[in-house]
């Protein structure tokens, strides 16, 4: 795809998108709820098991500018406000509704206390109902959406049997991607080195990533870095449980004298606004992969790759399964971010679902093409 552009706007903050002023422009806005379960064409297996189906909560924004529509899309075992402790996530969407609607807008300290994936779905919402055409459709006005500009994107390995496995990775390939991801913990090790192995041998053009949700303790990782780096990977996601703050630290200088790379994800939930740059800045990772819906929204997103940019780090941005409404809001914001452009994101999974909404966009020889 041509990468030339009618314009090439500065980078959009969200400051801007949803300043006071623009938000004022929506009231009297009211913001309403509707549930709403996708269903997987077939069984995806995760880290967290098999997923046949995902509940997620459209925000609808009801304003005398426009209707706008967003996506609250909480994932079990990774979203803190699914934890048993707290009340359900229907209560504590509607209150937060109620709250901004109260409020005719986003404040600074319901930004601070709302929990990710809802802040996320409001802020999209809000965002939908400013829209730029009357269809709601281009959101942020970019290159991307002009479509001369692509996005693109690593295609995901599924958790499956070695041999189906290494087709993905042959049809990643074929496909375009310059990319290839896949979660570590469902294969023997030694066939866990075999995929990266394979991949590397057959594909040595691709960028390698892998995600360990945690799984390897402090020592298992030392042992084990070495191996995937001689096997060819060259990311690695949060190869420990997060809060290991030394040991991350350590693992992180411990892979500077080879090609291997260590990103945070699972580091950065609910962590705090105030202790975000010195948490970056006491482990050092090579990069961050950056989930609005559980990295604090896009306000939070902003800033973690602010801070990224500051330390000299790379980032990239995840959609957590959520549907083509949020894919559509979520490649517009990456697409006019101009230090997220060329890099490989983790976008594109709507095609997982067999009741997923329409969507404007495709994937074109391993990148994100919006078709207007």
């Amino acid at each position: 795809m041509s990468s030339a552009s009618k314009s090439d706007p500065p980078q959009l903050m969200l400051c801007h998108l949803l300043s006071p002023e623009r938000i004022a422009s929506l009231s009297p806005f009211e913001l309403s709820i509707q549930p709403y379960t996708l269903h997987y064409h077939r069984p995806a297996a995760t880290s967290r098991g098999k997923l046949r189906q995902l509940h997620t909560y459209y925000i609808h924004c009801h304003s005398p500018l426009g209707d706008g529509i967003g996506e609250s899309c909480p994932l079990l075992g990774l979203s803190p406000e699914l934890a048993d402790a707290q009340p359900p996530y229907l209560q504590q969407l509607s209150d937060a509704c109620a709250a901004v609607q109260a409020a005719q807008g986003l404040s600074d300290e319901l930004i601070t206390a709302l929990p990710s994936s809802i802040l996320f779905g409001i802020e999209c919402a809000l965002l939908s109902a400013l829209r730029a055409d009357s269809e709601g459709q281009i959101i942020i006005p970019s290159p991307y959406t002009e479509g001369t500009q692509d996005i693109p994107i690593h295609q995901l390995i599924w958790m499956d049997s070695l041999e189906n496995m290494l087709q993905q990775i042959d049809d990643g390939a074929s496909a375009g991607h310059r990319a290839l991801k896949w979660k570590l913990g469902s294969l023997p090790w030694a066939d866990e080195l075999t995929v990266l192995q394979y991949a590397s041998r057959h594909y040595p053009s691709l960028e390698l990533r892998a995600d360990a949700n945690g799984s390897m303790s402090p020592s298992e990782a030392a042992d084990k870095l070495p191996q995937l780096a001689d096997a060819g990977l060259h990311w690695i996601e949060q190869p420990i449980k997060a809060g290991q703050h030394a040991a991350m630290a350590a693992l992180c200088r411990s892979t500077e004298h080879s090609h291997l790379r260590i990103a945070l994800d699972e580091e950065l939930i609910a962590y705090p606004v105030s202790q975000r740059e010195q948490l970056i800045g006491r482990i050092l990772p090579h990069g961050l992969v950056i989930k609005p819906s559980l990295h604090g929204g896009l306000h939070g997103a902003q800033q973690w790759q602010s801070i990224a940019a500051k330390h000299g780090i790379s980032h990239w941005y995840n959609s957590s399964l959520e549907s083509n409404i949020t894919l559509n809001i979520l490649a517009q914001w990456v697409a006019a971010q101009p230090q997220s452009r060329g890099i490989v994101q983790g976008l594109g999974k709507g095609s997982l679902y067999r009741n997923n909404c329409p969507t404007r966009s495709q994937i074109i020889e391993g990148n994100l093409h919006y078709t207007g």
